[in-house]
């Protein structure tokens, strides 16, 4: 069986950013252009953000990150598993990861947005017991994006 670890990790490693680079480049290839696709390092190195890596075999594939909002509130920032690994189960040892990080924050609510032509992505969520919801945060109605809320037990 092959070694598949999620733990901490640093947004600004060489490791993390080339994962956002690939996360970038997946959403540019999907949406129109002058949409802002994906967050910066800056952003990923807030307190209020956990940045997660995936590791296979010791090599960097994936990566989450959650910010918490409120208290009892946070918000799946990104989610990324390069594509040839993907519907594996992989994806879902990330999102798990990234629920019981949540969970041990005292998080009973979890936000995302994602786009609609991430169909691998909302496959997932609604797998993992995500239901759409109403724009939070600053964000607005788009046609392009897809909120989900999931309660925590």
């Amino acid at each position: 069986m092959l070694s598949f670890v999620v733990a901490a990790g640093d947004p600004a490693s060489g490791a993390a950013r080339a994962l956002l680079n690939e996360l970038d480049e997946y959403l540019r290839a999907l949406y129109p252009t002058g949409i802002k696709h994906g967050l910066d390092v800056e952003s990923l190195q807030d307190r209020s953000v956990t940045f997660l890596m995936a590791s296979l075999e010791g090599q960097p594939v994936g990566c989450g990150a959650y910010k918490l909002l409120q208290p009892g509130t946070a918000e799946v920032q990104l989610m990324y598993l390069r594509p040839s690994l993907r519907g594996r189960g992989y994806g879902k040892i990330i999102l798990s990861a990234i629920e019981q990080s949540v969970r041990h924050a005292g998080v009973h609510r979890l936000l995302l947005e994602t786009g609609k032509y991430q169909h691998e992505a909302l496959a997932l969520y609604e797998r993992f017991g995500f239901r759409n919801g109403p724009p939070f945060a600053d964000y607005r109605p788009d046609p392009l994006i897809v909120f989900f809320e999931k309660t925590i037990a």
